[in-house]
């Protein structure tokens, strides 16, 4: 149940999140809530979304898996923050694919459950390699999407490379490897660059 998924939640905070205690059964209320239903997923949108906002992305994208009620909110959270790190594989490459995969799930535009609500992504942190083309083609045309909507206030992008090697030669030539591929980038979405707000590059040589 949602109540047994907060039990193991953690803000940003370090404070732990549970469940709200049980309402008084002969307190008034507007809102009928059934035996076994969870109180806090009788909130409206806009307070659930408060909640998730103060989470780790991994723990609000594993909340709104819980629950048909918060399935939705994922795609509404206006604040998000990915890296790689955040992901496991035996590759960079497979690495990337994972985190790929799941910048465009969580840009993609998610149809709200009403009129009244919108989605708008105030603040985009991204963490990842520069590697494959295709890879990085497909999260800068998803990023695009986003921020030509005219909402976004913070772009920020910290691109390091997928391995290190020993051998100093070796390094150099895959550093200036990894430039030419950022300068590819950076030209295949324009709009997205023009949005930045920060940029850190490691080592890529120029």
């Amino acid at each position: 149940t949602i109540e047994e998924g907060f039990a193991s939640m953690e803000l940003r905070s370090g404070r732990r999140l549970t469940s709200l205690p049980p309402r008084n059964k002969s307190s008034p209320s507007n809102i009928d809530i059934g035996q076994d239903e969870d109180v806090i997923s009788t909130l409206p949108d806009h307070l659930l979304l408060g909640i998730l906002e103060r989470l780790h992305l991994r723990e609000a994208l594993r909340v709104g898996a819980t629950s048909t009620r918060w399935r939705h909110l994922p795609h509404q959270l206006s604040h998000l923050e990915l890296g790689v790190d955040q992901f496991h594989g035996t590759t960079p490459v497979e690495i990337m694919d994972a985190f790929t995969g799941a910048v465009r799930r969580l840009l993609s535009v998610c149809p709200p459950p009403c009129p009244a609500c919108s989605r708008a992504i105030k603040t985009l942190v991204l963490r990842f390699y520069m590697s494959d083309p295709l890879q990085l083609s497909s999260i800068g045309g998803v990023i695009e999407d986003v921020v030509s909507r005219g909402e976004t206030e913070w772009l920020e992008f910290y691109i390091l490379p997928p391995a290190s090697s020993n051998d100093n030669t070796t390094q150099l030539l895959a550093e200036l490897g990894l430039a030419e591929r950022f300068m590819s980038f950076s030209r295949a979405c324009p709009v997205a660059f023009r949005w930045l707000t920060r940029l850190t590059l490691q080592n890529l040589a120029f």
